[in-house]
């Protein structure tokens, strides 16, 4: 039997204000890192946000582009989950009340004209930048980006092949330069793709989709759908099941990989949350369950077992056992113990914590 492609994109545009969503700070690309982001920006106390008015106008001028309805009374809502580029560790968006539901784009695929359902297009900041390829193993963080408006767009799984993603996003991107609400520029990231592939058999419900985040040029989405679809046919006909997670696709190589964190990291997170209810202990343990403990750092005294093994010094929190010091309740010694499960042995002093 054959497979079916079912494809939904959401794509971001840059909308081209001379100031930011919620700020007075310029949008203007190619400045110094980090020189134009503001205290709004960065959600420092005192701060409040302002809405700009030319952002609502260019929401909606796409609103009555795409026949969508365009809501007279819209509401923002805070979307809290960390990244690195992300300052305020939350971004401020909309989601029961968009300002556009709706509406249609038409695409031709070879001969024939095929016509995409949107299911909305909502306002909401844009997060910094993280910059990989120029560190050297490390990341980047230019956060000039951060509070840049931004009209998210978001169609319907109506697309069935890598060719008509590649038309609805060419047809997007010349109707979002048409209209004058966002200069389309790829390369410098105003215009970019989330791709949202499943497979199915032909008549069967919608299977579990993966998501494949920021691709910022045609060919590559063409190419990360195509990959997606292959990987996901054969999984499904070995046996497997598809999770549904997040990937990237790299430029320069044609797969993709996940960008979220091992759900096991989640779950001790979530036990040892629990049973810490100081701010203190919180922070410490934190600091041990994302960051390597090297020894003789301020405050943690650590002994490892790493030259009876050949293993460097330096080890991850979940290969050292953690022993009850003052700096730790008897209820959080218990829960870490039995959460972390280390083979090593780490000490935790109550000074310099």
């Amino acid at each position: 039997m054959t497979w079916e492609i079912v494809i939904g994109l959401e794509t971001h545009t840059q909308l081209t204000t001379a100031s930011k969503i919620f700020s007075a700070a310029s949008t203007a690309f190619g400045a110094p890192p980090n020189t134009q982001a503001s205290g709004v920006d960065l959600a420092l106390p005192g701060t409040l946000p302002v809405l700009n008015r030319g952002a609502v106008e260019r929401a909606i001028r796409f609103g009555l582009a795409v026949g969508g309805s365009i809501a007279p009374r819209s509401i923002f809502a805070r979307k809290n989950y960390f990244y690195p580029d992300l300052p305020k560790g939350y971004q401020i968006s909309q989601y029961e009340q968009p300002v556009v539901s709706g509406g249609t784009l038409a695409i031709i695929v070879g001969d024939e004209e095929k016509v995409v359902r949107l299911t909305r297009a909502h306002l909401e900041e844009d997060a910094g930048k993280s910059l990989h390829e120029d560190f050297h193993g490390s990341t980047g963080i230019d956060l000039n980006r951060a509070g840049t408006p931004l009209l998210e767009i978001v169609s319907e799984p109506d697309m069935r092949s890598a060719a008509e993603a590649v038309a609805y996003a060419k047809a997007l991107h010349a109707l979002v330069r048409w209209i004058g609400i966002c200069d389309g520029n790829m390369q410098e990231g105003s215009f970019r793709c989330d791709a949202n592939v499943s497979v199915r058999r032909p008549g069967a419900p919608l299977g579990t989709r993966c998501e494949i985040k920021n691709l910022n040029s045609f060919r590559f989405l063409e190419r990360a759908v195509l990959h997606e679809a292959r990987r996901q046919i054969a999984l499904l006909e070995d046996g497997g099941r598809i999770a549904r997670v997040s990937l990237r696709s790299g430029s320069n190589r044609r797969v993709s990989w996940s960008t979220r964190p091992p759900s096991w990291i989640s779950s001790i997170w979530r036990r040892i949350s629990k049973s810490i209810a100081c701010c203190r202990k919180r922070k410490l343990f934190r600091f041990l369950i994302s960051r390597r403990v090297p020894s003789g750092s301020p405050g943690l005294r650590t002994e490892t077992f790493a030259s009876q093994r050949n293993e460097p010094s330096c080890m991850l929190p979940s290969q050292m056992p953690i022993q009850r010091t003052s700096a730790c309740s008897a209820r959080a010694y218990a829960t870490a113990s039995s959460a972390l499960r280390m083979s090593g042995s780490v000490t935790i002093s109550s000074s310099g914590v």
